[in-house]
Formats: C-alpha cells, sequence, structure tokens
C-alpha cells in the first residue's frame, strides 16, 4: 500500500465568497415562495449543541426556520 507524504502535496488557498446573511434570506424566500403558498425565512442564534441532549463536540451557529418548520444548518 502506498503512503501519502503531506510534504509532497501541492496546497492552493483560496478565499471563498460568504454571502451577507441578508441575501441568503433573501434568496432562500423568493425561491421557497414558488413552491409554497406562505413563506418565512429567518436565521437566529443556534442553542448549545454541546449539551444534552444533543451533546455535540461543538457549538453550532445557526437555525434557520422557514414558515412554521425549523430546519437545523
Amino acid at each position: 500500500m502506498a503512503v501519502l507524504k503531506l510534504d509532497q502535496l501541492s496546497i492552493d488557498r483560496r478565499d471563498l465568497f460568504v454571502p451577507p446573511v441578508d441575501d441568503v434570506i433573501s434568496v432562500l424566500n423568493q425561491g421557497l415562495g414558488k413552491y409554497f403558498k406562505e413563506v418565512s425565512v429567518s436565521f437566529t442564534e443556534c442553542p448549545n449543541l454541546t449539551s444534552h441532549p444533543f451533546n455535540l463536540t461543538s457549538a453550532g451557529s445557526y437555525f434557520a426556520y422557514v414558515s412554521d418548520k425549523e430546519i437545523k444548518v
């Protein structure tokens, strides 16, 4: 089996585009509005998911609410 030598790998670093949250909300509202009668999208702080009952290794950052349904992102 071949051994991967990390010091021989070529690594390129690129800055990623991170759209403003308001732009994401607007796009989701428009896109979902084509398929649902009522749509409401908002971003809010996520609860600490490192505590019971989730016990994840790191805290989350956002929840997305679509209409009256809550979707984790």
